[in-house]
C-alpha cells in the first residue's frame, strides 16, 4: 500500500511555503548592507525563479502578493511607521572630537 498525501494538504503546504518565501524577501533586501542590497535583490529573484521551475509560476498567484504585502507592512511597522521622515534620522558623527584645549588630532603619536 502506497501512502500519498491528499491534494488539499499539498496545496495548503504550497500556499504556506509561498507566503513565507514572499514575506521574507523584503526582509532579506532590507537587512542586507547597503552595498549588498542589489545582490540580495538578485538572490531573491533567483529564489522566485527556482520556485517557478520546481512548482508553478508564482507571479500570478495571490499568495506571492499577499506575502510581499505582509513583508513590506511588517518592515514599515517595525522601522517606525510611515510618519517618520529621513530628516529626523540621527546623523553620523564623522568628525573628530576636539580635545578640551581645542586642538584637533593630527595622527602623530607622542
Amino acid at each position: 500500500m502506497i501512502l500519498r498525501p491528499s491534494p488539499e494538504k499539498g496545496r495548503l503546504l504550497d500556499t504556506a511555503l509561498l507566503i513565507l518565501i514572499a514575506a521574507l524577501l523584503p526582509w532579506v533586501v532590507h537587512i542586507a548592507p547597503p552595498r549588498h542590497r542589489f545582490l540580495a535583490l538578485v538572490g531573491s529573484i533567483v529564489v522566485l525563479i527556482a520556485y517557478a521551475i520546481f512548482q508553478t509560476s508564482p507571479i500570478l498567484r495571490w499568495e506571492l502578493w499577499a506575502g510581499l504585502a505582509i513583508g513590506v507592512v511588517s518592515i514599515v511597522v517595525i522601522s517606525g511607521g510611515l510618519g517618520r521622515s529621513f530628516a529626523q534620522r540621527p546623523g553620523r558623527n564623522r568628525g573628530f572630537e576636539a580635545d578640551p584645549d581645542g586642538s584637533q588630532p593630527t595622527g602623530e603619536i607622542g
